[in-house]
């Protein structure tokens, strides 16, 4: 067997010996192990996933210890790994399942690789989306409002929930096998996290990172609350369009048009301006247009007068704004409510008049629009512009609406002052950590992406306006009499300015701040504190992660031994709100200032199988438990109810599903989807899941079970010893598993999983079992060296497969022939290396090459004979061939050709004539194979050839014969079509452009195949119609 990485301790313990040689302590193990494989009763008939995942491997591991990273390992042998905490109150979507399939295949190849492996669990408490289910389900349930409850009762029931329903996630990570220290499982929101968050929090304050400034934000009405960028999603509309918003009923609005109406200038004269947004007039500060636009040159310096409050406003020239191309060509600006706007207010130093209140209605800078929700004063204003008379029109209009992820209100860019990082140098420093390597991003592509981010980054707004999360650490310092006043400003109705006179101090408790208040604000005889009513920013907490989950700020041990990460895996889709956040953040907090990671490997987001984004309302959405479990299209349309979906989504999510799933989802297994996701990672970008890939993995299980089954059946009691064959392919089958050894080490340590995968796929469908388990059992029975090489393949493929599925592999592995020297199970066995005996195995010269061409004629005869609709064991075929040296080898090997082509007979000729009467299938210039026509399926399945006696041909052969060319013209014509099919497809004018290149290189073949095809079925004809035309009787 192979040579173990691992030996015993004195008093039946375990040691690792690690790469370098080093040796490492382990968990005591206990001898329970060899007595629970021994109350194994024989292997079920088939394959069935319920019941070896539920057969109690994953608890029997758990109560042993075996998934615990042991503190006081010599330094270097360590590998460390923290889990992207799911949001605790959710269920785990098929992107968690990807991550953690990926993570976890990771962590058991390198536990088995001989490291001391810390792989730590975690969930977040997801702020906006925790609080934004708990308040659906308190006004779906009791009719109650978060505003009914109060701040401290809704965190109560919050904590309820989480409770209640923050197992879930855990549970499902268990059943996917999972293989987490939950010893160490943390929660953004315990105490040492929250700990780690106001920590981080002052420190940052106090090297003048964390500041306060008034600045645009994107601000969601419904739920009142800042909303982050990956919280914002896009709509592009082309034209008129009515949408239904949050809180409003059935009404819905229009968007997807855009209004002209005219500004009146002083002295004279009109501009003509268009917006999408006509409530924003009553905020407008200015009007901009292009300085080089000869239309409007004698306008610039001017002032228009608003049509509301009859205030001049400034009409200036601004390049950078103004598109003189574009619309009219003037532009009103509204810096408190417009990106663009609010940078041009900044260069020309205009007023920024903020109009909404939180909710959404409008303030009294709205006018007499007062307390109008911004939809019904768009209304009123277009109306009122009308009777003005400076009302044009309105068009459809081409536009992209920003909506809130969480709950679909149309988002607005509102002043709100807030809380922010400040990360231009933090951002520069993780540029450099990228670029000389500090940081390896896989796939390299991403490093493009990351440059552009880091080196143009904004300071992050880290304050929400929500209840549930870690509050802001920051007090406001306010004076005798101020109270009232700070209590009037709840509805935003204060101007930024006033804003701007606030006091704060940060600090890690009310104590901590009433000091720093006196200190700094000495004129205030007795200030009071008043704590920021404001959360952080999920991100935040979660940016802390890689120190926050090993114990920081606490100087701990396991900060100490397992920090810097190993590897970060993650979806792409967050590479800058996660993985650039927590490069800056801990980067800059950590004890010693390193990066948090040495890799980050970054995996495509998941697609349905038609390449669509997962959505609720489109009946897309993955359930992984579904999938491992199976679930009818019953019960699929039945789980609709409980979302909160709107009829219009609840019917398109219906039809959806009934598409994709018309007969539900067949019971798959963790084993198989976790393979399937792994190979999914070929894709890099983007991963199109079809569930019936993840069904045919399930039929891989089933073929594996089989085969050991088949193999246990004659070997289950043979020594296991050095296998030492003298057969040709048994040395070829030790060569491919050595082969096979190589990839999956390569493909481990490049990061390549895909490789691993694949290669183990094809290694044992199409070379164990295809081949070589075929030609074993002619001689299984008898040769003790053919059960030795079963058992060694089956027990290396299994630890080369255990860290993709860990469920069969353990189960069959157990069943496997025992030694001495086994382990209690496949987590402390070692991975096969390609050194040692596993590098002596391989000889492709002198095994690989000779049995691919034994393979090359099989598969030859194979297809000759499926071509012709040959009856298994009822045909014979002529191998004829000009080279010497294959003529040799073909004839030791024909009984295998026989055997495996399940032919009568096999004849290996050399510079034999050709026969007569035979379809033909042409190898290469040396070899052709031939299949007589005459007998076929029946009767004497001797060669006819050339040099034979005189044949006379009854009426009965001669129909027999022209049958056969019947059906070979039939061939002739669908290989036609399949050629001129793929021609056509070549020459398609986006072929170059958008197929891709691995898609391109199979039509090659495909084609090539094709063509050869075809000049054997025309030669077969050509044979045949010769034969018959030779001797068919006058």
């Amino acid at each position: 067997m192979l040579q173990s990485l691992r030996r015993k301790k004195a008093g039946g313990g375990l040691a690792s010996i690690h790469a370098s040689g080093a040796l490492i302590p382990r968990l005591e193990i206990r001898s329970s192990a060899v007595l629970f494989r021994s109350t194994f009763g024989p292997l079920a008939a088939a394959y069935d996933p319920k019941a070896i995942e539920g057969a109690g491997w994953y608890q029997w591991y758990e109560s042993q210890g075996y998934f615990r990273g042991k503190n006081g390992v010599p330094p270097g042998h360590n590998f460390s790994m923290v889990i992207p905490p799911p949001n605790v109150t959710g269920t785990l979507h098929i992107g968690h399942t990807l991550t953690v399939a990926i993570q976890d295949s990771i962590v058991r190849w390198r536990r088995m690789m001989g490291d001391n492996v810390l792989y730590v669990p975690g969930t977040d408490h997801a702020g906006i989306a925790t609080q934004t289910v708990v308040e659906r389900r308190l006004q779906k349930e009791k009719k109650l409002t978060r505003h009914d409850l109060g701040r401290e009762a809704f965190i109560d029931e919050v904590w309820k929930w989480k409770e209640t329903h923050g197992n879930h996630i855990n549970n499902q990570l268990r059943r996917l096998g999972t293989s987490l220290d939950w010893s160490r499982e943390v929660f953004t929101m315990d105490p040492q996290r929250s700990k780690a968050v106001t920590e981080a929090f002052v420190r940052l304050h106090d090297e003048g990172l964390v500041y306060r400034s008034t600045r645009l934000v994107n601000w969601c009405c419904f739920l009142q609350t800042v909303i982050s960028d990956i919280e914002v999603e896009y709509e592009s509309l082309s034209r008129r369009t009515m949408i239904a918003l949050p809180g409003k009923g059935t009404k819905k609005y229009e968007f997807g048009v855009i209004h002209h109406f005219l500004y009146r200038v002083e002295g004279g004269g009109e501009l003509e301006v268009a917006t999408t947004r006509p409530e924003t007039i009553l905020g407008d500060s200015a009007l901009a247009v292009h300085p080089e636009d000869p239309r409007y040159v004698d306008f610039i310096g001017r002032r228009a007068i608003h049509p509301f409050t009859g205030q001049p406003i400034p009409i200036v020239a601004d390049p950078i704004l103004v598109d003189r191309e574009l619309g009219t060509g003037v532009v009103k600006i509204t810096p408190g409510h417009d990106f663009d706007d609010f940078a041009c207010g900044v260069r020309h130093n205009l007023p920024r008049i903020n109009l909404l209140r939180n909710d959404g209605t409008l303030n009294q800078h709205g006018l007499h629009f007062q307390g109008l929700d911004r939809m019904e004063a768009r209304r009123k204003v277009v109306e009122e512009l009308e009777k003005m008379g400076l009302y044009k029109d309105k068009k459809d209009h081409e536009s992209r609406i920003a909506l809130c992820s969480r709950s679909g209100d149309v988002l607005e860019p509102l002043l709100k002052p807030q809380w922010y990082v400040a990360c231009q140098d933090m951002g520069a420093d993780a540029a450099r950590m990228v670029r000389d390597g500090t940081i390896e991003l896989i796939p390299d592509f991403h490093k493009h992406e990351w440059y552009r981010w880091m080196e143009n980054v904004e300071d992050w707004c880290v304050s929400r306006q929500l209840w549930w999360g870690h509050r802001v650490p920051a007090y406001k310092v306010v004076a005798e009499g101020e109270e009232r006043a700070a209590a009037n400003n709840k509805d935003n109705d204060t101007l930024p300015e006033d804003w701007q006179k606030e006091r704060w101090v940060i600090a890690r408790n009310q104590e901590e701040a009433l000091e720093k208040a006196k200190a700094l604000y000495p004129d205030i005889a007795a200030p009071k504190l008043e704590q920021d009513e404001d959360v952080l920013d999920t991100w935040f907490s979660s940016s802390l992660f890689p120190i926050s989950a090993l114990g920081w700020p606490d100087n701990t041990q396991d900060l100490k031994e397992f920090y810097p990460l190993s590897v970060m895996e993650t979806g792409a889709d967050i590479l800058f709100f996660w993985v650039a956040r927590m490069a800056m953040i801990c980067s800059k907090l950590s004890p010693t200032q390193q990066a948090p990671f040495k890799k980050v490997y970054l995996h495509g987001m998941v697609r349905d199988a038609h390449g669509r984004k997962m959505s609720k309302s489109l009946g897309n959405v993955i359930d992984p438990l579904h999938v491992i479990e199976g679930i009818p299209l019953e019960q699929l349309l039945q789980n609709l109810n409980h979302n909160l979906l709107d009829e219009a989504e609840r019917k398109k999510a219906t039809a959806g599903i009934k598409s994709d799933y018309p007969a539900g989802i067949p019971q798959c297994g963790t084993d198989a989807l976790r393979f399937t996701l792994v190979n999914y990672t070929q894709q890099t970008r983007n991963i199109n899941l079809d569930i019936n890939k993840v069904v045919a993995n399930r039929h891989f299980c089933n073929k594996m079970w089989n085969a050991t089954r088949f193999v246990l059946s004659y070997a289950e009691s043979t020594p296991v010893a050095q296998p030492e064959p003298d057969d040709l392919a048994s040395k070829w089958i030790l060569s491919r598993l050595s082969q096979v050894v190589t990839k999956c080490n390569q493909g481990m340590s490049d990061s390549e999983f895909h490789v691993a995968t694949s290669s183990l796929y094809d290694f044992f469908l199409n070379e164990f079992c295809d081949v070589y388990l075929e030609y074993a059992k002619l001689y299984i029975s008898g040769e003790a060296q053919i059960k030795n090489v079963l058992n060694t393949c089956l027990e290396s493929y299994f630890r080369l497969l255990h860290p993709f599925m860990p469920y069969v592999s353990e189960e069959l592995w157990q069943r496997l022939p025992t030694s001495q020297e086994k382990e209690d199970c496949l987590m402390h066995a070692a991975y096969p290396l390609a050194a040692n005996q596993v590098a002596a195995w391989r000889n492709e010269e002198t095994y690989e090459k000779p049995m691919e061409e034994v393979l090359r004629v099989l598969h030859a005869v194979r297809s000759l004979r499926d071509g012709h609709g040959a009856t298994p064991l009822k045909y014979s075929v002529s191998i004829h061939t000009t080279d010497a040296s294959l003529y040799d080898l073909l004839s030791n090997e024909a009984s295998v050709i026989r055997h495996l082509a399940r032919a009568s007979r096999i004849d290996v000729q050399h510079n034999a004539a050709e026969p007569e009467g035979c379809g033909v299938r042409v190898l290469d210039s040396r070899t052709q194979i031939f299949l007589p026509l005459l007998h076929l399926g029946g009767g004497d399945h001797q060669q006819t050839t050339a040099t034979s006696a005189e044949v006379s041909l009854s009426p009965e052969n001669v129909a027999n014969l022209q049958k056969e060319v019947e059906k070979m013209n039939k061939r002739k014509k669908k290989l036609e079509k399949e050629i001129e099919w793929i021609e056509q497809k070549v020459a398609g004018p986006y072929y170059l452009d958008k197929v891709p290149l691995d898609v391109r290189n199979q039509d090659k073949e495909a084609k090539a195949e094709a063509e050869k095809q075809l000049k054997d079925v025309e030669r077969s004809i050509r044979s045949v119609s010769d034969f018959m035309h030779k001797y068919q009787p006058l």
